[in-house]
């Protein structure tokens, strides 16, 4: 059953990412071991005892510097387990002393950022070289407004949503044995069951309210891990019951049969999981990142900003920058980042012979006042490149294609039938590249966002031909995106082909039946065909989703 868990798509995608949920869901389990023996020694060392219950809150310390989130999340239940096996470890003053000491001594792990910091290096985000500068920047106090928002969904629903999803990750008969499990931990030890319990919906409860639900959102597997792991856990004490049942049954009727044999059909389950998996989460020879941000850099010019749109760009350009130490002196901006002023402080350090525009702390700050201002101020002496995205329309009438980005011209652009020509002729090339091989999920998601957004641009254009032609081959390159589909909806939607456009809103609801947009669109759909009850009940459906 453990390799089972190894082989499921939630944590195997996890392993292959450099994130933080690997070494959060280590952490949890690791808390969890350490409670579970100072539970036991409780019982027969209780003068040792406390030296595990110590230690766990030295981990605890350590693994709120990895997520802390996430950690936080589960705390109600280690305190629940705490007091009920032992109330009067709070009460013992020189515990309690002992217990902050070393649970503060495990956070110090952040003393790293101000040494780091300290030293300038390429990336120094928010500048934590200080004291007080690293408190704001690990409890983002002076982004609180921009960056904690409560979610526009029904919270209900979302945990619905996620639930069902997490039990889909296994098989019914293992959901069944799950459940099974965890009736028999209850008959065993309610304290155990409940302390389980708590982290398992505390955990589904944060990642609810923290992270957007779509099957597409990996953030949302790497939240649920923990949870899945107890999950997992339950399903071993229903195997255990179900082992235990069946050998009763089988040694009152004097039947013997090889454990050993027994033990090994067991190995069918990961087995399975492992073949059923490995196509898709195997990254052997996976180059697609670095070839596109190698394009990029082939298409540039030397010395030029780029301002990218996704992260996947900044990160893949990141590393060609400053791993590979590109030639090309290329300076990287997060267009998306913009909105945070430590970001910004960052570029200044980072790029000081930029000219970066001065923010003015009185009046409200509007990221694309200060893009206008920047290429005003560096379009002289340095070629700019854009990923498109929402561009201020001053920039985006100034904008020339080149390969995956868009140019800056200091002066507006007319259209160039020959330009655009060339331009589709690159990018359809590129497109049969990736539609020819194989690729994963994340691949397939970037390169039909990439063709969409293309879609969008020349949309604006008024270019209904081209624009159509690239919303297609996003739709080619990722066929299961519910967000193109979306798109393409709306299209047909604006130019009045409503039967069409309901079709596609049909298909991504079936690919997202979740997302409220969709099902507010088709009750547009209806409401152009004067079908109130229709209108009616899609309307309906969007609203109880948010």
């Amino acid at each position: 059953i453990v390799l089972f868990f190894g082989f499921t798509t939630s944590f195997w995608s996890q392993t292959t990412r450099a994130e933080v949920y690997s070494l959060n869901l280590f952490f949890t389990l690791l808390l969890v071991y350490f409670l579970l023996i100072w539970y036991k020694k409780l019982r027969t060392h209780a003068h040792l005892s406390f030296n595990w219950l110590a230690l766990s809150f030295f981990v605890l310390g350590v693994s709120l510097t990895n997520h802390s989130l996430l950690i936080f999340s589960i705390i109600p239940a280690f305190i629940f387990f705490i007091l009920a096996t032992d109330n009067k470890t709070f009460l013992n003053h020189k515990k309690i002393l002992t217990i902050l000491v070393l649970g503060t001594l495990g956070l110090t792990v952040y003393l790293y950022l101000p040494i780091r910091s300290s030293l300038n290096p390429a990336l120094n985000w928010g500048r934590p070289d200080s004291l007080a500068k690293m408190l704001v920047f690990i409890t983002r106090s002076n982004e609180l407004g921009s960056t904690i928002n409560l979610p526009g969904f029904s919270f209900i629903t979302n945990l619905k949503q996620i639930l069902l999803f997490m039990l889909s990750q296994f098989y019914l008969p293992l959901v069944i044995l799950g459940v099974v499990g965890w009736g028999k931990m209850w008959e065993i030890s309610r304290k155990l069951s409940i302390f389980f319990f708590l982290i398992f919906i505390s955990n589904m409860s944060v990642s609810a309210w923290a992270a957007d639900f779509s099957q597409r959102n990996l953030d949302l597997l790497g939240y649920l891990i923990p949870s899945l792991a107890v999950f997992t856990i339950w399903i071993l004490g229903g195997v255990w019951f179900i082992w235990q049942a069946l050998f009763s049954w089988l040694k009152e009727f004097n039947i013997k049969i090889p454990q050993t044999a027994c033990l090994s059909l067991l190995l069918v389950l990961p087995i399975f999981q492992l073949l059923k998996n490995f196509s898709s989460q195997n990254k052997q020879a996976h180059t697609f990142a670095y070839d596109y941000a190698q394009e990029i850099v082939d298409t540039v010019k030397p010395n030029s900003i780029v301002f990218t749109a996704d992260d996947n760009t900044l990160t893949s350009l990141w590393y060609l920058n400053l791993v590979e130490k590109n030639a090309k002196n290329i300076k990287i901006i997060s267009a998306s980042s913009l909105g945070l002023k430590s970001y910004l402080e960052q570029i200044q350090h980072q790029y000081p012979d930029l000219n970066i525009p001065t923010t003015n702390q009185k009046k409200s700050f509007k990221p694309e006042d200060w893009l206008q201002d920047f290429v005003n101020l560096n379009s002289d002496k340095y070629p700019i490149y854009f990923q498109y995205a929402n561009l201020p329309k001053e920039i985006q009438s100034n904008l020339v294609p080149s390969g995956y980005l868009l140019a800056y011209s200091k002066t507006a652009v007319k259209s160039d039938n020959q330009l655009i020509e060339t331009h589709r002729n690159y990018l359809n090339q590129k497109s049969n590249f990736i539609k020819s091989r194989k690729t994963d999920l994340v691949t397939k998601e970037h390169f039909g966002n990439l063709f969409f957004n293309w879609g969008v641009f020349y949309d604006r254009l008024k270019r209904p031909d081209l624009s159509f032609q690239y919303f297609m081959s996003a739709l080619e390159i990722d066929s299961t995106n519910s967000r193109i589909y979306t798109g393409l909806g709306k299209a047909f939607l604006k130019i009045g082909q409503v039967e069409q456009a309901s079709k596609l809103f049909q298909s991504a609801v079936e690919l997202d039946p979740y997302n409220d947009a969709n099902y507010y669109y088709l009750s547009l759909c209806f409401a152009s065909q004067k079908d109130k009850e229709s209108q009616k009940k899609y309307l309906e459906k969007a609203l109880s989703l948010n």
